[in-house]
């Protein structure tokens, strides 16, 4: 067998020394994570003791039991370490208490996804003044309730947030932090402490959290956000539902959701039962906005989201303002009610929203009811399903408004400025205004003449449903007779055949009718 040539005292030594660092290295790659159980009877008692005894790749398991601490502002601090602290019972049986004086869980220490955090109630936070990033002022570190990450991005799972209070993020602040939670619920937190307060449930700050399937109940914050407040943040949020949360002071917004600058993308989302405060006197006019959902400064991305019977002074369902450029896509509005824009509110900006986007959505049964100025003068409600304040460049497609009211103007739709792009391919029928459908009521404002005939806008919607785009001689089906007439108006403005409503017959209208193609829906 060869052996290793060692012709020195020096050689000698570097050989040791080499295998000595193999093998350390070679026991810390074999090394077994530990697993730490807490329990009364147990070596640990406290989750914090456990934390503080663990390595990196330990699970800390703990046993049902209400769980806290003496220190001055959080029951738990994971210490910045790479484990998984879980519960054997489940979020039902297992709590971590603030008491009403510290918050529940933080990390500061650069916690990453090998954070995991599974299984827990945190309840009875509260925001507790403390100076974690050792700046030496700690008065601005009095947010989470629930849950404090600071540039921290833990992976939370099966969790429930209730009962939490903070100035800003009653249930979670999050800040220069990318949490992924999924599966956990937010009920009845609450940032209220001052007039300012945002995010009940949730604040983002700069961070880019990942939420799947979780839910927001009963949240309130006083100024913007009842379920969640962003600010410069890029959230992404999948099968999530807010229902009942509620923002409750005059001028605030964003019932369910309120994002200011950076982008948010909501995918399957549901928003029911959200409101932006209604106040108790009559200056009701200029007040509240985005019952569901407030936007501005930003561009949203919504997909298949619904909002219903959520309210506000403008935008029950949603509102957009400041140079915001959402994409709808696929979305629902139903039963959704506001002084201005039942369904939907636009406004304020670049003309106003240049960009905005909305395809295959339905607009039903919203409503605009009466409202005050600030002098207490009644006015009477616009845009029961859309309220559009300088519509600028808008293009809404293939989207139905129906059964919408107004108790003033625009059952369906009320906006200012329409350019023949601004409705392609929709459906505008049965609105009323004052309870009375007719062809004019369904959409009103200023420019109203500039929208293109490729829309059907009726008081009763048995007037649309026989529209087959394509069939120019309505016979039923889309074939070579409709491209010969289409062909014989080419380059012209025959509003029959400008299916795409830009003014000339062309290749686009072409595309109409080979999509299309065959027999009549």
């Amino acid at each position: 067998r060869h052996r290793p040539h060692i012709s020195n005292e020096k050689d000698m030594h570097r050989f040791l020394t080499t295998t000595a660092l193999a093998l350390a290295g070679f026991t810390a790659s074999t090394a077994v994570a530990d697993t730490i159980d807490v329990c009364a009877g147990c070596d640990y008692t406290s989750i914090q003791a456990a934390i503080d005894n663990a390595a990196d790749g330990d699970e800390i398991l703990v046993a049902p039991g209400v769980y806290t601490s003496d220190h001055p502002a959080h029951v738990v601090d994971m210490l910045g370490k790479a484990i998984t602290l879980r519960s054997s019972g489940g979020p039902d049986v297992t709590f971590i208490d603030g008491e009403g004086v510290r918050r529940g869980i933080v990390c500061f220490n650069g916690e990453t996804a090998d954070t995991i955090i599974e299984g827990f109630t945190i309840q009875n936070g509260f925001g507790a003044e403390y100076d974690y990033d050792g700046d030496g002022e700690s008065s601005s570190e009095t947010t989470g309730g629930g849950a404090l990450n600071l540039f921290s991005s833990p992976t939370v799972t099966n969790c429930t947030f209730t009962n939490n209070a903070a100035d800003d993020g009653g249930g979670m602040h999050n800040w220069d932090s990318s949490p992924t939670l999924t599966n956990c619920t937010f009920t009845n937190n609450s940032a209220a402490t001052t007039n300012w307060s945002r995010g009940g449930g949730m604040y983002n700050r700069s961070s880019s959290p990942t939420l799947t399937d979780c839910t927001f109940t009963n949240n309130s914050a006083t100024r913007s956000g009842g379920g969640m407040f962003n600010q410069f943040s890029d959230s992404t949020l999948t099968g999530c539902t807010f229902t009942n949360n509620s923002t409750t002071a005059h001028y605030s917004n964003g019932g369910g959701i309120a994002n200011v600058h950076g982008s948010l993308t909501l995918i399957e989302c549901t928003f029911t039962g959200n409101s932006a405060a209604f106040p108790n006197d009559e200056s009701s006019h200029w007040d509240s906005r985005g019952g569901g959902f407030y936007a501005a400064y930003c561009d949203p991305i919504l997909t298949n989201c619904t909002f219903t019977d959520n309210s506000a002074v403008w935008g029950g369902g949603m509102l957009v303002e400041g140079f915001c450029h959402p994409t709808l896509t696929d979305c629902t509005f139903t039963d959704n009610s506001a002084h201005q824009g039942g369904g939907f509110w636009s406004g304020y900006g670049k003309a106003v929203n240049e960009g905005t986007t909305m395809t295959n959505c339905t607009f039903t049964n919203n409503s605009a009811i009466d409202g005050h100025d600030l002098d207490g003068t009644l006015v009477p409600g616009r845009g029961g399903g859309m309220y559009f304040w300088a519509i600028g460049d808008v293009a809404i497609t293939n989207c139905r408004f129906t059964g919408n009211s107004a108790s003033g103007v625009g059952g369906g739709i009320w906006g200012t400025a329409f350019q023949p792009k601004s409705l392609i391919d929709c459906t505008v029928c049965e609105n009323t205004v004052d309870n009375v459908a007719t062809d004019d009521n369904q959409i009103e404002g200023h420019s109203v003449e500039n929208i293109s005939s490729g829309n059907c806008i009726a008081a009763d919607c048995t007037d649309c449903d026989d529209t087959c785009i394509g069939d120019l001689n309505d016979d039923g089906v889309v074939d070579a007779a409709d491209i010969g007439l289409l062909f014989a108006v080419w380059g012209s403005d025959d509003p029959e055949a400008d299916f795409d409503g830009d003014g000339t017959v062309g290749a686009f209208d072409l595309g109409y009718v080979l999509g299309y193609w065959g027999p009549c829906p």
